[in-house]
């Protein structure tokens, strides 16, 4: 979470999306919904400096092994219009099977 713009939106769309846990890593000062809050694993850190963001990707990647992990930026999944109507399923089978980029 690099701000507060959609911070809410942007986990609400990943905790429906069909990943089994989500992780939100951001400054303290960014603001989640109470509701959220409960269902999500937030990491306070500042991210935003140089490398520190890589730092905690690799960070969850070593904790994780043998997981697929994503990670993007508020309001990303926006731009990316089949991400807004295809599950988690179908949008990496769409990836894998095309050799897209971006479901």
């Amino acid at each position: 979470m690099e701000n507060n713009i959609e911070v809410d939106s942007t986990l609400r769309h990943h905790s429906v999306f069909g990943f089994r846990q989500v992780i939100a890593i951001g400054k303290s000062d960014i603001v989640v919904a109470p509701d959220l809050a409960a269902q999500i694993t937030r990491v306070n850190y500042d991210a935003l400096t140089e490398n520190t963001l890589i730092d905690a990707v690799n960070g969850v990647i070593e904790a994780a092994p043998a997981q697929s992990i994503f990670y993007g930026y508020n309001i990303k999944y926006l731009f990316s219009p089949s991400a807004r109507r295809a599950s988690l399923v179908k949008c990496l089978s769409f990836r894998w099977n095309s050799g897209a980029t971006v479901c």
